[in-house]
């Protein structure tokens, strides 16, 4: 049996924020333009820790010249509205 984790699955915006070294007003920003993972639920935005963590991950081997860490099966924006119509 594996031990349990004392750490929930997401984390909040400023908590990633603080986790990078940034402001909470840029946190929040990433986390609403869908630069950084994250998850709307009603009014509150959460970060999931495993796509926080591969997106890191990415970014710091894109920098590095190291490959990156293979992308979320399931990568969408999961805060964004329905596709807009022409008109």
């Amino acid at each position: 049996m594996e031990p349990t984790s004392t750490k929930s699955a997401t984390m909040t915006v400023p908590e990633a924020g603080a986790e990078m070294g940034i402001s909470r007003n840029l946190a929040y920003q990433l986390a609403r333009d869908g630069t950084m993972p994250s998850i709307r639920l009603g009014r509150r935005i959460v970060v999931p820790r495993v796509a926080f963590e591969r997106w890191l991950s990415a970014a710091g081997a894109k920098h590095s010249g190291q490959p990156a860490a293979p992308a979320p099966e399931a990568a969408h924006e999961p805060h964004a509205g329905p596709p807009r119509t022409g008109g």
